[in-house]
């Protein structure tokens, strides 16, 4: 019984979770949290739960040993190892032995046995889990934390279901104080939450449910197509993971806000940045933070040689890809979008050497534009590494992106005709233009909370409307799961 978000089930089982969390006395609404957390863990598969526990327990004995003993790095290596060997061990050992397999076979060497490296499916949301248990460890050796003596309160962090699945990742020093302080409920707090959640089912079940109609259709059969149909599907799944992750993300926010507890947001407007760095402070903000504070800093950060600089960029960026997916499209993801900031910050350099200015006005909407418009670019060849099941996929499509441009009135038709966006072009073009709006506007405030201030009559009429649209809209037929569940 798999309870995803925009499920029936999930709605019952929260319903009860929240009954019960403010019902019952502070001090043991942890165990509620606990509960609640290992159950829906539980539902997806009895297996993953396991995996979890140990980590778990790995995470807090560990982190006495770093806090009481003396040779406080060695305990360190060795909790971080286990929590990632365990990591490894699932998510990527058929990906080693297949690059092994490739090596021996061009060699003529030695082939192993398929039946060694049959698939090890990984347990959901645990590359989320162990990023969060190894942070804790980290911020314990740094000092930046002490060790969290309850074990259930460490393992609600660890565990807590809303983001349990797909982040945010949250940082301990964050979250556990909010397990031990006095809380009561609040009606603001918890309507806030609903219009997150309300957005949130909006971005997945309605522009992420329509546009996956034809991204599958597409890259289910790549080879198949040409043209123009490619430069539209890019720009359609480019939307399509931006409404299916965000929305995870701001139900799980939303959740939470309902039970008392604050997470971090992980998106804001990431499509109206105007350089890929920026692109990254505005996109799946916990987990480039995560790489920020232990990877790219530990490495060395910004204080360094140009050259050290660049390559800090790029390695941050290639672990980040493989920590997508145990396949080299996630690297190459990866490591392009540390070129495109090594090329930014090149070019950044060079303009400034020649004493380039472009601006002469404080207000440059016309340059601004330019600038979103080239990230957004780049980010969205970047997603066909991503998206693409294999480099032969990608290096198709890529190729034959402007295959008959030559000939525009065909190439225009190909588009059009392609997929059969033509006759559902209202019903693609609405939706992503309302999100569009609504980021566009959510820059400078934050909308959710302006609709406070409109009147009764007309901040139900946004309400009736929105939810109107998710029920006619939200394709029949569709993917319930979110798209980075595999990850």
């Amino acid at each position: 019984m798999e309870m995803v978000f925009n499920s029936i089930i999930f709605g019952v089982f929260f319903l009860i979770v929240f009954i019960l969390y403010w019902v019952m006395p502070g001090k043991y609404r942890w165990f509620i949290l606990l509960g609640a957390s290992y159950y829906y863990y539980f539902s997806w598969n009895p297996r993953y739960l396991l995996t979890l526990i140990i980590i778990t327990i790995s995470a807090y004995l560990f982190a006495l040993l770093i806090e009481k003993r003396d040779n406080k790095k060695v305990y360190l290596i060795v909790g971080v190892g286990l929590i990632l060997s365990s990591l490894c061990a699932v998510k990527y050992s058929v990906f080693a032995l297949n690059i092994f397999n490739d090596v021996f076979n061009a060699f003529s060497i030695y082939k192993i046995n398929n039946s060694i490296t049959m698939e090890i499916i990984a347990p959901i949301g645990i590359s989320f889990y162990t990023f969060q248990s190894i942070s804790y460890l980290l911020d314990v050796y740094n000092g930046k934390l002490m060790t969290e003596k309850h074990i259930g309160k460490l393992a609600v962090f660890i565990s807590f279901f809303p983001k349990l699945l797909s982040g945010p990742i949250e940082k301990a020093d964050k979250f556990l104080p909010q397990l031990s302080c006095e809380r009561q409920f609040s009606y603001d707090n918890a309507v806030y939450g609903l219009r997150l959640i309300l957005i949130g089912l909006f971005k997945k079940m309605v522009v992420a449910g329509i546009l996956s109609e034809y991204v599958n259709k597409v890259f289910d059969n790549v080879f198949t197509y040409s043209g123009g149909v490619f430069i539209i599907i890019i720009f359609l799944y480019s939307i399509q993971i931006y409404c299916d992750f965000s929305a995870y993300s701001d139900i799980a926010i939303g959740l939470s806000k309902i039970l008392g507890i604050d997470l971090m947001y992980n998106f804001r407007s990431p499509y109206f940045s105007k350089s890929v760095k920026s692109f990254w402070r505005n996109w799946h903000i916990s987990l480039s933070t995560f790489f920020k504070d232990y990877v790219y800093i530990p490495l060395g950060g910004s204080r360094v040689k140009k050259w050290k600089l660049y390559r800090n960029i790029l390695i941050t960026f290639l672990i980040s890809g493989l920590w997508h997916g145990a396949n080299v499209t996630y690297i190459i993801w990866g490591g392009l979008h540390g070129l495109f900031q090594i090329v930014e910050s090149l070019i950044s350099s060079l303009l400034r050497r020649l004493n380039i200015k472009f601006i002469k006005y404080q207000h440059n909407y016309f340059k601004n534009s330019i600038k979103i418009i080239l990230t957004f670019s780049c980010v969205s060849f970047a997603w066909i590494f991503f998206r693409a099941k294999s480099i032969s996929e990608a290096t198709y499509i890529i190729s034959h992106i402007f295959s008959g441009i030559l000939n525009p009135k065909n190439y225009l038709i190909n588009i059009q005709s392609g997929i059969g966006i033509k006759s559902n072009i209202l019903r693609i073009c609405i939706p992503v233009i309302l999100i569009g709006v609504f980021d566009f506007f959510s820059l400078k405030r934050d909308l959710l909370k302006e609709i406070e201030k409109l009147n009764l009559l007309l901040r139900w009429g946004i309400y009736v409307c929105v939810i109107i649209m998710i029920i006619t809209l939200t394709p029949e037929v569709g993917n319930k799961e979110f798209i980075y569940f595999k990850f």
